[in-house]
């Protein structure tokens, strides 16, 4: 299940990467996170997988970019 749900992160993130929107892509204008509830089969909880994809539209330190507020 873990592989096909990665597959279709990866089919997005490609399909938005295509997409420009001024200088940017759609996915460097972004911010996509794929959590996984299983780290191995018998449901370890203390360490779950997370992948982040995208550049935030340029946000840095976990503070969206002021000009987005506007």
């Amino acid at each position: 299940m873990n592989q096909f749900f990665l597959e279709q992160v990866a089919y997005i993130a490609k399909k938005m990467d295509a997409v420009q929107e001024g200088p940017r892509t759609l996915l460097d204008n972004s911010m996509m996170m794929y959590c996984s509830s299983m780290m191995t089969g018998n449901h370890n909880a203390d360490q779950l997988p997370v992948i982040m994809l995208g550049g935030g539209g340029g946000a840095r330190e976990g503070r969206a970019d002021s000009r987005l507020h506007r």
